[in-house]
């Protein structure tokens, strides 16, 4: 007895602004305007930041405006939560230190070694011993 398997591509489509139809696999919705997706990869994970699309895994969304992470960003942590997933990854896929990476103004600052006040960034100051 001969099977045959029929393949059929499956694309799903969505409406943007409740006119336009839009591929979910190769495009996303942003602001009503329709725009092509980074390649969605474990490098590559996209999002909208005003009507662009930007990479997760490599850049920050601050007021519409889309910041590239300094290279410590990229160094991959041990943390299991995030492992397991979180709103800034995939499961299974390496874990950024963007827990570590905030806006601040149109730009990013490390919480961990700085303070943004008034959108200007300020190093912390360094806890030390007590002067007598």
């Amino acid at each position: 007895m001969l099977s045959y398997v029929l393949i059929i591509a499956v694309f799903a489509f969505l409406t943007c602004n409740g006119q336009e139809l839009f591929n979910i696999n190769t495009e996303m919705c942003c602001s009503q305007t329709i725009i092509p997706k980074t390649n969605d990869t474990a490098d590559s994970i996209s999002a909208c930041c005003g009507q662009k699309a930007f990479n997760i895994q490599k850049e920050l969304c601050c007021q519409n405006k889309t910041v590239t992470l300094p290279e410590e960003a990229f160094e991959t942590t041990v943390n299991p939560t995030m492992m397991m997933g979180s709103a800034h990854r995939r499961p299974g896929f390496p874990a950024l230190n963007l827990p570590h990476y905030a806006c601040c103004g149109d730009t990013y600052f490390n919480y961990d070694t700085q303070i943004c006040c008034n959108d200007k960034i300020i190093k912390k100051p360094e806890i030390g011993r007590a002067h007598v």
